[in-house]
């Protein structure tokens, strides 16, 4: 059995860095299909933690990746920015030919720079009276005329291929400064004449970006939901501080887990979370499920806090199953899989002493149709920074390939 244990990391996320770039304000509601919404969430929480680059942004780009997205990383470096983003394409998301880019949020000096240049400076051509913050602009300027290749020239150019493709579809996200350049983004596509009905941002724990002239503006022109988790203490405090500055767009509300502990609530892990609950909560659980290549059971679940057991038991049948399937049928699509193979899983989470983190084992016992055991393989992680349930899918994401690599070792496959 494989053991990984992931020590604490220390992740700055300092309150003053946010002071300047959290707001609330009134919007302006959108009706959107609910299930469908649920899952453009999922997808965009997923793309704003990848774009992080760090540990976990590379695990759920792996995840992405399962899913037939084909991503693609930039980093541009000016005098006063530093910008980080992805863009993605996929062929067939849930029917439609997409695109996403993703934005980082605050990761480096160059970013908090950013945050600070708080000034109203005029939006884009500076024609109207729309002002936008003059440090969120400059990212988004330097994201707009950074080369794309293999995806494009230059974002101007994938602007010109939404026009000519009008059955493609666009969706922006990012975590706080990620989202406001998202937002910003956004808005130049729509001055370039790619039609509204195309485009779709959803951001998190963003900042408001504008004066109330650029809100009211692109209200009436933009689909654009900020999302925000319940006792994000940093959303109120730029809008205190200035208030010229006015949020558009959906709101959509996280509420928060006990099992987040002390936590700030504005990390995008936490948000990431709450993402996937909603999700789940839409999806059935098909256990036993014989016409799936791989398909698990129910799992056994020991842990050691009642209320933590009760918060997350009815997500992690689902959660492990649809990691399952993502991962293998793009195995099956390869031609690996001969036979069907049944996995037993089995959660151990035990808190650890003197502190409020949890440990966090998954084991898979895997087995043939004729019950034939061919292998047990076992991955542990802390909740330093993960939630328990991201622990749970972030071990059964670092064991599905030696699970693959286990059925390949006893021959379950074609030729």
């Amino acid at each position: 059995m494989k053991m990984n244990f992931w020590g604490k990391r220390g992740v700055a996320y300092l309150i003053v860095f946010y002071l300047f770039f959290s707001c609330h304000s009134s919007v302006q509601a959108q009706v959107v299909d609910t299930a469908d919404a649920d899952t453009v969430r999922a997808v965009c929480a997923l793309f704003s933690t990848a774009a992080y680059q760090d540990r976990y942004g590379q695990l759920t780009r792996k995840i992405l990746q399962t899913y037939h997205w084909k991503i693609y990383s930039y980093d541009r470096y000016s005098e006063r920015s530093s910008v980080k983003f992805l863009v993605a394409h996929n062929s067939n998301f849930h029917g439609e030919d997409a695109y996403c880019i993703a934005f980082a949020g605050t990761s480096d000096i160059y970013d908090v720079r950013s945050d600070l240049d708080v000034k109203l400076v005029p939006f884009a051509s500076g024609k109207r009276t729309e002002y936008v913050h003059q440090g969120f602009q400059r990212y988004a300027q330097v994201a707009w005329n950074t080369p794309l290749s293999p995806v494009a020239p230059q974002l101007a150019d994938l602007a010109t291929l939404l026009k000519q493709y009008p059955n493609r579809h666009l969706y922006l996200t990012g975590h706080s400064l990620g989202g406001a350049v998202a937002i910003l983004t956004a808005c130049y596509f729509l001055e370039q004449g790619v039609p509204p009905t195309q485009i779709n941002v959803v951001t998190f724990g963003a900042p408001a970006v504008g004066n109330t002239a650029f809100a009211s503006y692109f209200a009436k022109r933009l689909h654009f939901t900020n999302v925000i988790m319940r006792g994000d203490p940093v959303r109120n405090l730029a809008q205190i501080a200035n208030s010229d500055y006015e949020l558009f767009g959906t709101r959509h509300y996280y509420p928060g887990q006990s099992s987040y502990g002390s936590k700030v609530r504005h990390k995008m892990l936490l948000y990431l979370d709450a993402a996937l609950r909603e999700y789940y909560r839409q999806l059935k659980s098909k256990k036993g499920d014989k016409s799936k290549i791989v398909f698990l059971t129910e799992p056994e679940v020991s842990i050691a806090n009642a209320h933590l057991k009760e918060q997350d038991w009815p997500y992690l049948a689902v959660a492990l199953q649809n990691v399952a399937d993502s991962y293998f049928s793009s195995v099956g699509q390869r031609d690996l899989i001969q036979h069907k193979i049944q996995l037993r899983p089995t959660v151990i989470i035990n808190q650890q002493r003197d502190t409020e983190n949890y440990n966090v084992y998954l084991l898979f016992s895997a087995y043939n149709v004729d019950e034939q055991w061919l292998g047990t393989l076992a991955n542990g992680c802390d909740t330093a920074e993960l939630t328990p349930l991201e622990a749970v899918l972030y071990n059964s994401t670092v064991l599905m390939p030696e699970v693959e690599e286990l059925l390949v070792s006893r021959h379950v496959r074609v030729k």
